[in-house]
């Protein structure tokens, strides 16, 4: 997908599968960037390619902006 510098686009971001237990009262911190993030063993590409770019991410007002989470109770 080819973007245009200040227009605002959707875009589906697929998270890859995990099973992670979260307890009660504590948080989850959803990190949006250009770049692998150091930590991520098996996510990692296997090119040094780095991605400079800035990420802004709209919310609010007409951008619907959301995070959509599977919960297994």
């Amino acid at each position: 997908m080819k973007l245009r510098l200040y227009v605002s686009s959707t875009i589906d971001i697929e998270i890859a599968d995990s099973a992670m237990m979260v307890e009660k009262g504590h948080t989850l911190l959803l990190e949006i960037g250009s770049q692998e993030q150091s930590g991520c063993g098996m996510f990692l590409h296997p090119d040094d390619k780095i991605w400079n770019a800035d990420v802004t991410v709209y919310i609010g007002g007409q951008y619907k902006s959301y995070l959509l989470l599977p919960l297994i109770l």
